[in-house]
C-alpha cells in the first residue's frame, strides 16, 4: 500500500533570473526550521504578523521616519513632526522641511532628552523638557544626512559626504569644527553610519572605517588599529545592527553580515540578481526581532521588499495588497510592541502576529515550490496533502490601542447646580469624531461638546435618560447608556441683612495646623458676602468673603495680630457666578493656602506662623463678622464643613456632593430638614444659633 511521504514544499523565496531551473517564492510567510525532533515535518511556513492601525496623523503622507525616545514615540510624517500618545492620538510638534527618510538619534540631559533630527541638509533638535523644536545654526554645524549616538555625543555625515563629525558632549546643538573626520583608508565617499559595540563604523562607498573613543578633548575618535574593511555600502538607509551584528547592503549589491571585522556575505544569487533591477541608493533597512525571529528586512521602492530570518538562514518576502512592495517604511519597538510607518498614507500600525489582514485589507500569503522532477522521466503524484492551522485571526495578543469605549456616569445633581463632567473616550484609531447625543436628552440645561464635556446648569427636574455615541477614525462605533436626575434642591436661605448661623467654638480654630474650610453656596448680584468666618474682633481672626464682582477672598490676621490687604488671598474676578450653586474650599497644606473653586485652585499664597486669633468665640456662616453683621450673605448654602488638621485638597479635585461626603469633620451642615425649618441638626453633634430666621427653602428660591 503506497505512504504518505514528506513533500519539499517549504523553503525560503529564491527566484531566479532563468526561471525554468528555480522560480520559489515565499510572501508574507517565514520558513521555520524545527530546532527539536518530534515535530510533524522538520519544516513549517509561519504566518507573518499582519498590521493594526493605531493612529493616524492625518498628513496623507509618508512616515519619513519613527523613533523611540525612552518611552517617547516621535513621528515624521510629511514635513511635521508629531508625538505619538499612549492614546495613538498624535500631536504636532513643529516642521521638519524636506521629502527623503529622516534620521534620528538621542542624548541624555538632565531631566530629559535632546532627539537630533537629519532631513538630508539640515539638523534639528527636539528638546523633551522644553518640548521645543529648534533647527541646529551652531557655526561647528556643517548639516547632516545622518544621526546616531556614541558615548554622549550625536554623530554625524555632513551632505558632501566629505566626513564625519560630532557634538559636543551631552549638547546636540553644539559642535567643533576640529571633530570632524576624514576617510583615510580610501579616497571613497561616505554613505553611512552605525554605532555597534561602541565603535563608531563609518559606511563608505567602498570600506568601512570603524573608529574608536580615545577619550581626547578633541579629535576624540581615532580609527580602530588602522582597520579598514574592504566592502562598502550602497545606501545611508540601508545599514541596520541585529543579533549582536552589523547588516548592511553592500555598494556591490550583496547584503551583509559583519562577523567581526570581516562582511559575510548572506544574500543568494537570486536575490542579488533581484537587488540589481533596483535602484540601491534608495534602498533602506529595518529589522524585527520578535518571537525569536531577527529578520533584516530590505525594501526597494522600486522593486520588491526582502527579510533575511538570521534564525533559519531563509530569505521570504513581504508584500502589501495592490504592491510590489511592503508598505511599512519604518519599524520601531515601543511600549513593547513592534510601531511601523506607512510609505504614503500618516498612518501609523501594529504589527501582530494574530491579525490576518493589513488594516483591513487582504494579507495574501503565497508559496511557489522548487521544481518537482526526475531528470525529464515522468512523474507520478497520487495526492496531495497540505495541513494549515486554520481561523480568522482577528484581535492582538496585547494591544496597544483598545477597541473603542465610551466611559462614565453622570451623576444626580440639584436644579441651579452648575455641571462640568467629561466623559472618558477610551481606545480607538485616533483622531476620534465628535461625541453627540443618539437618543434620548441629557438633563435640561446641559451640553456635550465634541469631546464628551459635559457643562451648563441644570434648570429642570425629572429623570433624564440618553444614550452617547462616536466613532474613530475609521469608523468603528462607540456608545454608552447613562441616567441622571435633576432634585429640587433643599438649602438654606439668607436674606442678606439680618440672618447668620453661628456655634460656640474654643480658640483657636485654625490658627495652625492643615485645615480644609467649605461649602456650597449661591449669592445674589450685590455684595460683599461673607461665606464663614472665625474672629473675635473687627481686626483678628479670618474670614472668607465673595465681592461683588465675583471674586473671593480670603481675610487673616496673619502673625500680625491685623486683617490687612498684606496677609489676603485674592482670586481673580468673576470666578464665582451669581445664582449658581459653586464649591468653594480654603486650605492650608504645611505653609501653603489655597482658595479652591469647583475643585480647581483660583489662588495660593506662601506664608509662615499662625493666624492670630487668641480668642474666638464663635464659627459663623454667612457673614464676615456676626458681632457688627458685616458683610451679611444674601444668598442660598446647600452644606458647610470644617475639617481641623488636615488638608483635604492638594491637587484638582472633584467637590464632594454633601457634607456627609466628606469625613474627617469637626462641624458640618447639610440643611437637609423640611422647607421652612429653622432649626438645623450639625453631623458632628454641635449646636447652631439661628439669628434673624434663617430658614430651608426649595428652588426655585
Amino acid at each position: 500500500m503506497a505512504r504518505w511521504k514528506p513533500a519539499p514544499v517549504i523553503g525560503g523565496a529564491y527566484s531566479d533570473d532563468a526561471k525554468a531551473w528555480s522560480d520559489q517564492d515565499t510572501v508574507n510567510w517565514i520558513p521555520v526550521v524545527a530546532e527539536r525532533g518530534g515535530t510533524r515535518t522538520p519544516t513549517m511556513l509561519r504566518d507573518a504578523p499582519g498590521l493594526v492601525v493605531i493612529s493616524d496623523l492625518g498628513t496623507n503622507a509618508p512616515i519619513r521616519g519613527t523613533h523611540n525616545v525612552e518611552g517617547l514615540l516621535l513621528a515624521v510624517s510629511g514635513n511635521k513632526l508629531f508625538k505619538i500618545g499612549v492614546d495613538g492620538a498624535g500631536t504636532e510638534i513643529g516642521t521638519i522641511p524636506g521629502v527623503e527618510r529622516v534620521s534620528m538619534a538621542h542624548n541624555q540631559i538632565t531631566g530629559g532628552n535632546e532627539v537630533a533630527i537629519a532631513n538630508g541638509q539640515s539638523g534639528y533638535v527636539y528638546n523633551t523638557v522644553t518640548e521645543t523644536l529648534t533647527q541646529i545654526t551652531d557655526d561647528g554645524f556643517p548639516g547632516a544626512i545622518s544621526f546616531d549616538f556614541c558615548d554622549g555625543y550625536i554623530m554625524g555625515i555632513e551632505p558632501g559626504r566629505r566626513f564625519g563629525f560630532h557634538s559636543q558632549l551631552a549638547a546636540a546643538g553644539d559642535y567643533n569644527t576640529l571633530d570632524r573626520y576624514e576617510a583615510e583608508g580610501s579616497p571613497d565617499k561616505l554613505v553611512g553610519q552605525i554605532v555597534t559595540h561602541r565603535e563608531w563604523w563609518l559606511f563608505g562607498e567602498r570600506t568601512i572605517e570603524p573608529y574608536t573613543n580615545t577619550g581626547a578633548a578633541t579629535g576624540t575618535f581615532q580609527r580602530a588599529s588602522g582597520t579598514v574593511i574592504e566592502v562598502g555600502a550602497a545606501s545611508r538607509y540601508a545599514i541596520c545592527q541585529m543579533d549582536n551584528s552589523v547588516f548592511w547592503l553592500g555598494g556591490d549589491g550583496v547584503v551583509y553580515r559583519a562577523n567581526g571585522y570581516t562582511p559575510v556575505r548572506i544574500s543568494t544569487h537570486a536575490i542579488e540578481q533581484a537587488i540589481a533591477r533596483c535602484n540601491t541608493a534608495q534602498a533602506f533597512a529595518f529589522t524585527l526581532e520578535d518571537r525569536g525571529h531577527k529578520i533584516f528586512s530590505l525594501p526597494f521602492p522600486d522593486g520588491q521588499t526582502w527579510g533575511y530570518d538570521a534564525a533559519s538562514g531563509e530569505w521570504h518576502r513581504r508584500q502589501s495588497y495592490g504592491l510590489d512592495r511592503w508598505r511599512i517604511n519604518t519599524l520601531t519597538k515601543w511600549r513593547g510592541a513592534w510601531i511601523a510607518g506607512d510609505y504614503s498614507n500618516g498612518r501609523i500600525y501594529q504589527l501582530d502576529w494574530n491579525t490576518s489582514n493589513e488594516a483591513g485589507d487582504i494579507l495574501e500569503r503565497r508559496r511557489i515550490t522548487g521544481v518537482l522532477s526526475d531528470s525529464q522521466n515522468p512523474v507520478t503524484v497520487n495526492g496531495v496533502a497540505l495541513v494549515f492551522d486554520t481561523g480568522n485571526k482577528t484581535e492582538t495578543n496585547n494591544p496597544l490601542i483598545k477597541p473603542l469605549a465610551i466611559s462614565g456616569n453622570l451623576q444626580d445633581g440639584y436644579v441651579g447646580e452648575g455641571v462640568s463632567y467629561q466623559y472618558a473616550l477610551i481606545g480607538g484609531v485616533r483622531p476620534l469624531n465628535s461625541v453627540v447625543v443618539s437618543s434620548g436628552s441629557l438633563p435640561a440645561g446641559l451640553s456635550i461638546s465634541a469631546s464628551g464635556l459635559v457643562t451648563g446648569v441644570r434648570t429642570t427636574s425629572g429623570s433624564y435618560a440618553w444614550t452617547l455615541g462616536t466613532t474613530d477614525a475609521y469608523g468603528t462605533p462607540a456608545t454608552l447608556d447613562d441616567i441622571s436626575s435633576s432634585l429640587i434642591p433643599r438649602v438654606a436661605s439668607f436674606n442678606g441683612t439680618s440672618q447668620y448661623l453661628s456655634t460656640p467654638y474654643a480658640a483657636p480654630i485654625i490658627s495652625t495646623g492643615d485645615f480644609t474650610v467649605q461649602a456650597r453656596i449661591s449669592f445674589n448680584a450685590a455684595g460683599p458676602y461673607g461665606v464663614v468666618s472665625g474672629r473675635n474682633s473687627n481686626i483678628r481672626g479670618w474670614a472668607v468673603q465673595i465681592n461683588s464682582d465675583g471674586s473671593i477672598v480670603v481675610r487673616m490676621s496673619m502673625n500680625t495680630g491685623l486683617i490687612d490687604t498684606t496677609t489676603n488671598i485674592v482670586s481673580a474676578a468673576g470666578v464665582i457666578p451669581t445664582h449658581v450653586m459653586t464649591h468653594v474650599a480654603f486650605t492650608r497644606y504645611g505653609d501653603v493656602f489655597t482658595i479652591w473653586v469647583n475643585g480647581v485652585s483660583v489662588a495660593t499664597k506662601t506664608m509662615t506662623g499662625s493666624i492670630d486669633e487668641p480668642s474666638v468665640a464663635n464659627l459663623a456662616l454667612g457673614t464676615t463678622y456676626l458681632a457688627t453683621g458685616e458683610n451679611r450673605l444674601s444668598g442660598h448654602m446647600d452644606w458647610f464643613a470644617l475639617t481641623v488638621g488636615k488638608c483635604l485638597y492638594t491637587t484638582t479635585f472633584t467637590p464632594p456632593n454633601s457634607a456627609a461626603d466628606v469625613g474627617n469633620v469637626n462641624a458640618a451642615l447639610d440643611f437637609n430638614e423640611s422647607v421652612g425649618s429653622t432649626t438645623f441638626a450639625d453631623l458632628t453633634g454641635r449646636t447652631w444659633v439661628n439669628t434673624g430666621g434663617v430658614a430651608i427653602v426649595e428652588y426655585p428660591y
